[in-house]
């Protein structure tokens, strides 16, 4: 892996408000590290972090919408509207890492780490690396690997930041649909259904 000069597809508006982080010719699946990186555009840099970290610990996963023939359907991908996901682990500690000195960067130029950002997240596709296995009856196989190119851009944004929701669980969302539909049916009278109503 490189690091060298990179030509970022973002500029972002205020240069002194804004930490870069970037990679070149990382040795891992540009097909998960894709979608690893996409699913943080938009994310606050912190919980990015404890995102990525969640997904190691396998409980919570990457939801894989794009490149995902043959991968299988888990319910941890619900959260973000999609069926199939995966614990790509390489991609997901390589992620973290530029987060982690992206944070320290962030600290080092005396910004606010708790209103930082991720505005830009891209991957691309870095030559192939060929290889080859050598297989029974004197046969050659191409053993080849995909790196990948990864930038990343958090800004600090100015304003009041949202407070984070929790992830719900299924148990949790089935017993929210639940109490709507009895609400909505007039199943439900007094404080409840107009707390219900209100939110």
């Amino acid at each position: 892996m490189k690091k060298v000069k990179t030509n970022y597809g973002y500029t972002p508006k205020n240069e002194d408000k804004a930490v870069k982080a970037a990679i070149k010719d990382a040795k891992i699946s540009f097909k998960n590290t894709h979608q690893t990186v996409t699913i943080l555009r938009g994310m606050w840099l912190v919980s990015a972090i404890k995102y990525l970290e969640d997904v190691l610990a396998h409980k919570r996963c990457i939801p894989m919408k794009r490149f995902n023939g043959g991968v299988p359907r888990v319910s941890q991908a619900k959260e973000f509207g999609a069926l199939q996901g995966r614990w790509p682990e390489k991609s997901v500690i390589q992620a973290k890492t530029m987060l982690k000195n992206m944070q320290n960067i962030a600290t080092e130029k005396g910004l606010d780490i708790s209103k930082m950002k991720i505005m830009h997240a891209h991957v691309n596709r870095a030559p192939i690396i060929h290889n080859r296995t050598y297989r029974a009856h004197g046969r050659v196989t191409a053993w080849n690997k995909s790196p990948c190119h990864i930038q990343l851009i958090a800004e600090e944004q100015l304003g009041e930041i949202p407070a984070e929701t929790a992830v719900k669980t299924i148990a949790e969302k089935r017993a929210q649909r639940k109490f709507v539909t009895l609400a909505v049916k007039g199943f439900l009278r007094g404080p409840h259904r107009k707390q219900m109503m209100r939110e």
